[in-house]
């Protein structure tokens, strides 16, 4: 399974990106966030994990863009906030291109 993580090196994000690359199906994850940079750091610090890691620069108020990150992805894992502003528009945009899609919305 391919992970499309959104938001991956923020908080909540690089949580959810060390818990996915130790589940069983995980083949490769992808840190996605608006700031290339802080994706390539997480994704540098988790070299030694099992699966493939990269990292996307990905801003999700570009719809292209986000539908072309999504549409290689089994699932999307959507941290990225305020969700009041971003989870409608990447959850719209998942559906478009048939991800699979979770975040962690309280």
């Amino acid at each position: 399974m391919r992970i499309l993580a959104l938001g991956g090196p923020g908080a909540m994000g690089a949580v959810a990106v060390r818990l996915a690359a130790q589940l069983p199906g995980v083949d490769e994850i992808v840190i996605a966030d608006r700031d290339g940079a802080a994706a390539g750091r997480l994704c540098g610090q988790l070299a030694d994990a099992t699966v493939r890691i990269s990292a996307a620069q990905v801003d999700v108020t570009d719809d292209a863009a986000l539908r072309d990150a999504l549409e290689p992805a089994d699932l999307v894992v959507n941290t990225v906030g305020p969700y009041y502003r971003f989870g409608v528009p990447v959850l719209r945009a998942a559906i478009a291109t048939g991800t699979h899609y979770v975040d962690i919305c309280d």
